[in-house]
């Protein structure tokens, strides 16, 4: 970035999910899981299918997207966080 430092990386896990999940965030959900599913994606609910969390150290990055094509057509697109390194 020009030697700026990045605040908040995109390709971390949480900030991946609050972009995606955040209400004015809703166009760039809508342009990602179009681009997943090869279609044009008009309506994009987000369901938390996170469970409780037990630890300090747990983070929150599941997430489902039910989502409706222009054709009518529904489908389902799940976040999962990726394995620790």
């Amino acid at each position: 970035m020009d030697g700026y430092p990045e605040i908040l990386p995109p390709r971390e896990d949480g900030v991946f999910k609050r972009i995606l999940t955040h209400p004015s965030g809703k166009p760039v959900l809508l342009s990602v899981v179009s681009g997943l599913l090869g279609v044009h994606v008009t309506e994009a609910t987000v369901l938390n299918v996170e469970p409780v969390l037990t630890g300090i150290d747990e983070k929150r990055e599941k997430f489902d997207v039910n989502c409706k094509t222009d054709t009518g057509h529904q489908a389902g697109v799940g976040r999962r966080g990726r394995a620790p390194r």
